[in-house]
């Protein structure tokens, strides 16, 4: 019989994809926390750069080198998606956390896997069979079947005006087209560079891009004095562990090592491994349509990828 052992070396990168879905959704409420007490901007700032210490640290430990020896086209493609995934993307999925929470944020985020099947058949040629369509509805009828409910979110997110919370959503819905868009690029920046590095170039272009914006906005000092609060400082910090560092380096395995198909779909069940982290930590516990939505939007990614 095959051991234990034996079995996470043979689906080494299926279990970086659960593992990354179990680190972004406790990530996802330390961001949280900390966005309530800083801002989501000043969180961005700060994780962006944090988070390219702790990679370009480890790879310069592991590797020896200080920046991958990549050639500058796929070094492009990878500087690309973090303008989309990581600066763009994650801004709004951050303002998102803020404002509805991490629960509702995730759920809404669900539709990446659609945006990533259509651009990898758009830019890659990846073709879309019946199975994947009807993946891709089930995804948007879950996440239609959840906002139907009148889930206005629970604990502080109940709250928040009605027009801040719309404004959240869209904003979660915005990030995920953002992320699917970039996870697709980055398929293409990877094709010669490991998990690791391309993990660390994504962050050191995002946190160029990042502090270039709002620095041209004229906000860098305001933002920079809200990571003053202490209480913010350790959020961000133990945020930055569990998602820019372990979350990405592991879901970057996971794509490298497992079937891209089997990966996202797994990295995808995010909006159900955050409902336990969220219920206790901000007890904003899913009405019976939000839930019934969140399994059905997590199945559809199931049937999109896995083929």
């Amino acid at each position: 019989m095959t051991g234990g052992p034996e079995f996470f070396r043979s689906h080494f990168g299926e279990t970086m994809a659960v593992f990354t879905s179990l680190s972004w959704s406790w990530g996802s409420v330390l961001f949280t926390s900390a966005t309530r007490r800083a801002g989501s901007t000043a969180v961005n700032i700060a994780r962006l750069p944090l988070g390219a210490l702790l990679l370009g640290t480890t790879y310069l430990i592991t590797s020896g080198r200080f920046w991958p020896a990549a050639d500058a086209t796929h070094i492009g493609w990878l500087a690309l998606s973090a303008v989309i995934g990581l600066t763009l993307g994650d801004s709004l999925l951050f303002y998102a956390f803020q404002t509805i929470g991490p629960r509702r944020s995730m759920l809404m985020f669900a539709g990446a896997p659609v945006f990533t099947a259509v651009t990898a058949w758009i830019i890659l040629g990846e073709k879309l069979g019946p199975a994947a369509i009807a993946g891709m509805v089930m995804i948007l009828g879950g996440v239609t079947l959840a906002q139907s409910g009148g889930d206005g979110g629970g604990g502080p997110f109940q709250d928040e005006p009605k027009s801040i919370q719309r404004r959240g959503v869209i904003a979660a819905i915005l990030g995920g087209v953002c992320q699917g868009v970039g996870a697709t690029i980055t398929k293409l920046g990877m094709e010669t560079i490991q998990p690791l590095p391309a993990a660390f170039v994504r962050m050191v272009v995002g946190t160029i891009t990042m502090w270039m914006f709002v620095a041209w906005r004229g906000q860098l000092t305001r933002e920079s004095r809200r990571l003053l609060d202490g209480r913010a400082a350790k959020f961000i910090l133990g945020a930055v562990v569990l998602g820019p560092f372990l979350g990405m380096w592991s879901s970057l395995a996971a794509f490298h090592y497992a079937d891209a198909g089997v990966a996202m779909a797994l990295i995808g069940t995010g909006p159900i491994t955050v409902l336990l982290p969220a219920w206790i930590v901000y007890r904003d516990k899913p009405s019976g349509r939000g839930l019934a939505g969140a399994l059905l939007a997590v199945s559809g990614g199931a049937v999109l990828f896995i083929q």
